[in-house]
């Protein structure tokens, strides 16, 4: 590259980096205010939520419009019916076709002029032109949702975003932009929403028989973005519950003793990942099913790690994980595409066809002593490269239900079990070994 070129290469770093430095300084406070009183001239209504997004947050594709969208907020509505949370109102201004810059021109009519206090950023690389245009409409899609972000955290308001997901026009390159600006809006201090997880089929579209056209899920393609958006998100937010970070320096051991949790709501996709130290075999996590449950074991004679799945199947590893040294166990279920990976330290080990249904989750038996640390439940499933991020140490948020760092030596206060996780999930228990 010619000195010639150096200026404009500059001008652009610099300005990415200022639309960082922005974004940072405004989110390291956004959420964390107290709620604003409501003024005559701009009255604010604590319990709203405005979805700003284009014609698939608007329901288009499932039955009589009722999407994603929809479906959460009947869902709120039936939380608050059985006393799990506030009297929550969603307001759903999306319109078909919108972009970043669609969302920017109607920004103050549409949601300052809604009076919520939260906002739902619900847009696509698609509509953004990625298709035609590639890095250019990825720069453009990425700069603007930062600024969005940050002039929603400059009013008070408190922005939560979903992240990108398939049509089935996308090529490998498309794709590859939609993993990337994933990988992004994880790392974003914001809560976040994984809907690519709920819905890939491995390759940028839509899994097979959950679309309604190229660009739009049907119903049972918007339930399964529906599964990966956290109950109770919006009641941790109402509540002050900051952004999680990564906790270094704790373990818990288990010894004879499990330690359960059950997630707030039928889940279709997830994913289970934590890391274990132990020099013994036995089983490192289970989770029920209505049937027989699904089983992480690692073997007596080889210390190899196996995934045996609720109908008898398994994935075999190779490697010893019984070693006494730390290792991360990733599963990852995508319940749409029919499949579930899994992973050992970031690197995945084998897969199987089936649709789960998985309901509560434990790690440890009565048969083994073992240590843990780290442990997280989301509501999606995660891609390769999610998971090797995960396992580098990097704290990615979208749909994250729980997070447990798993505090045995009490660093982070009296509760070695406590979620710090934007969710309200507190069922993180201790058990017997033999479930009492």
């Amino acid at each position: 590259m010619g000195n010639d070129s150096e200026p404009a290469g500059l001008k652009k770093s610099m300005k990415a980096l200022l639309l960082s430095l922005l974004s940072l300084s405004l989110l390291s406070v956004c959420g964390l205010r107290a709620q604003p009183d409501s003024h005559a001239e701009n009255p604010v209504d604590a319990l709203k939520i405005t979805v700003m997004g284009s014609s698939v947050p608007w329901g288009a594709g499932a039955k009589d419009n009722k999407g994603y969208m929809h479906m959460y907020a009947d869902l709120l509505k039936q939380r608050h019916a059985e006393k799990l949370g506030a009297d929550w109102k969603v307001s759903n201004r999306s319109i078909g076709g919108n972009n970043t810059l669609n969302i920017l021109d109607r920004w103050e009519r549409d949601f300052i002029g809604d009076h919520s206090r939260y906002v739902i950023y619900a847009l696509s690389l698609g509509n953004e032109g990625i298709h035609e245009h590639g890095q250019v409409r990825f720069d453009q899609f990425r700069d603007n949702m930062l600024k969005l972000i940050a002039m929603a955290c400059a009013q008070d308001k408190i922005p939560v975003v979903t992240n990108n997901y398939t049509r089935e026009d996308f090529n490998e390159k498309d794709y590859a932009y939609i993993k990337r600006i994933n990988l992004l809006i994880h790392q974003w201090d914001v809560p976040s929403v994984n809907l690519l997880g709920a819905i890939d089929d491995g390759g940028g579209h839509w899994a097979k028989g959950y679309q309604a056209d190229g660009a739009h899920p049907n119903t049972e393609g918007h339930e399964e973005f529906f599964y990966a958006m956290v109950p109770s998100l919006f009641d941790a937010l109402k509540a002050g519950k900051p952004v999680p970070e990564r906790q270094a320096g704790t373990a818990l051991t288990l010894a004879k003793q499990q330690l359960a949790f059950v997630p707030e709501n039928r889940i279709h996709p997830f994913t289970l990942s934590f890391d274990v130290k132990t020099s013994s075999g036995g089983t490192v996590a289970s989770f029920a099913t209505d049937t027989n449950p699904g089983l992480l074991t690692i073997a007596e004679n080889t210390g190899a790690l196996s995934y045996q799945s609720p109908d008898g199947k398994s994935i075999v590893g190779k490697d010893s994980i019984s070693d006494g040294e730390w290792h991360t166990v990733t599963l990852t279920h995508y319940f749409a595409r029919g499949i579930t990976f899994l992973y050992v330290d970031g690197v995945r080990v084998g897969e199987l066809a089936e649709k789960l249904h998985a309901q509560g989750f434990c790690l440890g038996d009565a048969a083994m002593k073992a240590d843990y640390r780290e442990l997280f439940f989301y509501r999606s499933a995660m891609n390769d490269e999610e998971v090797a991020l995960l396992h580098a140490g990097k704290m990615l948020k979208s749909s994250l239900e729980l997070y447990a760092p798993l505090d045995g030596q009490g660093k982070l206060g009296s509760n070695p079990l406590v979620n710090f996780a934007q969710s309200l999930n507190d069922s993180l228990k201790l058990r017997s070994g033999n479930g009492k």
